[in-house]
Formats: C-alpha cells, structure tokens, sequence
C-alpha cells in the first residue's frame, strides 16, 4: 500500500514539474526581448524607403524610425516576427510615404506609446497614442538613451529639410541620423560636440546631400545608405559614393548587403550585414 502511495506521489511531483518547465519554456520564447544580454540598431532592407529599429538590451527600449512606403507590410511583420509588440517611440522623421507609408498599420498592431513628429510637421497622424513634436534642443529619453534633436529649427518649404535630426550614443558607437535633409541643412551640423561614429546618409544617398563639409568635419567611421529598391530614382548618386570613398569612410548599403545590423554589448559592439 505504502508503495502505491509513493508512486501516486511520485507521478504527481513529476507532472507537476513537467508543467512548470513547460510554463518557463513558454515565458522564455513569448518573452525572449527580456533575456537579450545585446542591443542593436537594424537597418531594414526595404523595397522603398527607409524603416530602423533600435532596440535595447533587456526590452528596455524599442524605438522604431520610420516605417517605409508599406510595401507588402514588411516593416510590421519584421517587428511580429521578431517578438516585438511593443514601441515606446515611433519616429516619422518628415512627411513622406517612403518614411511613414506603414505607420498607420504598424499603430494599428503594436503598441505604439509615442508618436515623434517634428514641430512643423501639418500631417495629424494619430491612433490613440501620445504625439510628441519635436524640433531642435529638444531631448528624448527611453532606456539608457537619450535621444539629441538637432532638427528641425523652423519650417521649411523642401519638405525633406523638415526632417527630425538627431544625435544619440548606443553602446559605444554615437549615430547620426539625417532623415532626408539636404546639404543646406547638413551643414548646420559641422560643429556638433559629439563624437560621431556611425552615420545614416541622408535622402538614400541622393546628390543634394552628404556633404563633404560635413564629412570632413564629422569624420564618421561607418556609413550606413538606405536605398530602397525601386531603381528609377538611381539611389545611391555615384558622387555621394565618391564622397565617403574620399573621406575614407567604410559604406554600408541596403541595395547591396541587404538589412544592416549593429550589434552591441557594453562596450563592445559589431556591424553584421546579410550581404
């Protein structure tokens, strides 16, 4: 009898322990942001336009800039796909479908907590979340970064040179991101007082940016180009190419390696392509 009542006992404990391992199996893939010992910054590979993701060691920060024109809702099944239901900053840098043509669905099914628009912006593009306009001096913080506007200073009738800049250090790396600004507007930019290692080539790479003033200013060791993949527009411009060559800066494009991804823990950090 008394050995009946061990092997009850003992069938139960081990369902039981069965069942918590599943439960924590299941915690760990539903959740697996939270065990992410890295960071990185992905620079999707798009049909056109340009969608980056930040994110956080830890879940701690999810910041998504710009969604792309929506071509085949490539940008919200990227962030479903890599367990991402949640953004705590959706950044639309200036008022083009290649830079916010996804924007309304990417609100419609993750949890977008703050919409980043620039002070001038005239687009109302809101579901239900928080709209932060932004222009120079302004700061934003989420998780461990905080995020530089350098842009806009006021409204401008080019609408690319409405574009959000800003400035911010991840993991040991400092970025620039120029959205669509021209060279009249990069060059207000010679003297910031950050390091700037890592640049996002404004405009995908067309001949009215990327300043070579600016360049030589910056001195950036890596150059990353987002140039879609529609052909008619001839992004990158072989200028702008010939100008990073000069400057000595190491490029890095979509149309040729595909979605770019840094990568960083500490003070370590890496560029890995799919190229």
């Amino acid at each position: 009898m008394l050995f009946l009542i061990g092997i009850f006992f003992y069938q139960q404990t081990r369902r039981r322990l069965c069942a918590i391992i599943l439960v924590l199996f299941l915690i760990v893939v539903t959740k697996q942001n939270l065990f992410a010992f890295s960071g990185e910054v992905v620079f999707l590979d798009l049909y056109n336009g340009e969608a980056t993701l930040i994110k956080e060691p830890f879940d701690r920060c999810n910041i998504l800039i710009d969604t792309g024109d929506g071509t085949g809702s490539t940008v919200t099944g990227y962030l479903k796909s890599r367990g991402i239901f949640r953004l705590d900053y959706l950044i639309l840098t200036h008022n083009h479908a290649d830079h916010n043509g996804e924007a309304l669905k990417v609100m419609n099914e993750i949890d977008v907590k703050n919409i980043i628009i620039g002070a001038y912006d005239s687009s109302e593009t809101s579901k239900g979340s928080n709209i932060i306009r932004v222009k120079s001096g302004d700061i934003l913080s989420c998780g461990n970064l905080e995020l530089m506007i350098l842009h806009p200073d006021q409204k401008y009738e080019n609408e690319n040179d409405n574009s959000i800049v800003f400035y911010v250090k991840i993991g040991p790396k400092g970025f620039l991101f120029l959205g669509d600004a021209s060279v009249k507007v990069e060059e207000k930019f010679i003297n910031i007082p950050f390091p700037v290692d890592v640049i996002k080539i404004a405009h995908h790479g067309s001949s009215t940016s990327t300043s070579p003033l600016l360049l030589s200013a910056l001195d950036p060791e890596y150059a990353i180009i987002q140039t879609g993949r529609v052909e008619k527009f001839g992004f990158p411009n072989s200028k702008t190419i010939t100008n990073l060559q000069n400057q000595g800066i190491k490029v890095y494009r979509t149309d040729l390696d595909y979605s770019i991804t840094y990568r960083y823990k500490k003070k370590e950090s890496i560029i890995e392509t799919l190229g």
